[in-house]
């Protein structure tokens, strides 16, 4: 039995070994703060939302950014894992939390507009 150092093949990485999956985890970087400040602006300010989506520019564009790259992140990702062959951990994870935000978003997207029964 051999034992491999922390740069030779066998170990489990966090890193991304690829360009593509280092795409991968700034994308998602990039969604978990535009979340962060979707989130900030609307505890801040929660009493003045107005029914409608579009009415609130300042919240609304941090949330489309982070819902583009949640979903860019996805098949950036996915490329990454299935072309480049890269497995890392960063990498896996990035991949998975962006796909269960785009199916969640989907599924609401298809609730609002009537295609799904609203809850």
């Amino acid at each position: 039995m051999t034992m491999h150092d922390v740069h030779g093949r066998g170990g489990q990485r966090f890193g991304p070994e690829t360009i593509v999956g280092k795409w991968c985890v700034g994308l998602f970087l990039v969604f978990v703060t535009a979340f962060a400040v979707f989130m900030t602006l609307a505890l801040v300010g929660a009493g003045t939302w107005e029914p409608e989506f579009s009415a609130n520019l300042e919240a609304t564009i941090p949330f489309l950014i982070a819902v583009a790259s949640a979903l860019a992140s996805l098949v950036v990702g996915l490329v990454a894992m299935v072309r480049g062959g890269d497995r890392s951990t960063g990498v896996v994870v990035a991949t998975v939390i962006s796909g269960m935000v785009t199916f969640f978003f989907t599924g609401e997207l298809l609730s609002v507009i009537g295609v799904l029964p609203q809850h």
